[in-house]
């Protein structure tokens, strides 16, 4: 399994029921992996998932409507397909949705904080790592190491700004 799915799944400290939600109602929405959104989420997030992502409610009212985690928002069979690795569609999700299955042709700066809970800087360090090796022009940047996501926010615009500037000096 990859990473962001199992981050997604096993690993979202609070914010895993809210990022399956999100990423399986728009797979259902948009790919049509599964027949009916009873096959992915248990009752009664089957029927309140489209209403909680129509555009009408922010982060926080779906993440106060949702369970505490993925196991407790998917449907019992779905998480232990994920969970042993038997998901019919598991394979062709990590074949559609792998971040890294491209070359950045322009610099590319990966910035966040080491105390972002939603978005793990580890996932800039994988990037970085990966990206590297491939021998792009890349950069990685905590700003914090104790900042969350929304208090590192100005933080992070000030370093793109910043980078973006130092780019079109050169």
């Amino acid at each position: 399994m990859d990473e962001t799915l199992a981050y997604v799944l096993f690993d979202a400290q609070g914010n895993g029921a809210f990022y399956s939600a999100f990423y399986f109602y728009s797979l259902y929405h948009y790919q049509q992996y599964w027949h009916d959104l009873s096959d992915v989420f248990q009752h009664p997030y089957d029927k309140m998932i489209p209403g909680l992502f129509d555009g009408q409610h922010d982060v926080d009212t779906i993440r106060s409507a949702l369970p505490a985690n993925s196991q407790a928002l998917l449907h019992p069979a779905l998480f232990k397909a994920f969970e042993q690795g038997t998901e019919p569609h598991l394979d062709q999700l990590r074949r559609e949705f792998n971040r890294y299955q491209f070359v950045p042709k322009a610099s590319l700066l990966l910035v966040g904080s080491r105390g972002d809970t939603d978005v793990p800087f580890s996932n800039s360090a994988l990037a970085y790592r990966i990206f590297s090796t491939m021998g792009c022009d890349v950069a990685l940047k905590s700003v914090s190491d104790e900042q969350d996501h929304r208090q590192a926010f100005l933080s992070v615009i000030f370093e793109q700004v910043e980078f973006f500037k130092t780019k079109l000096a050169s």
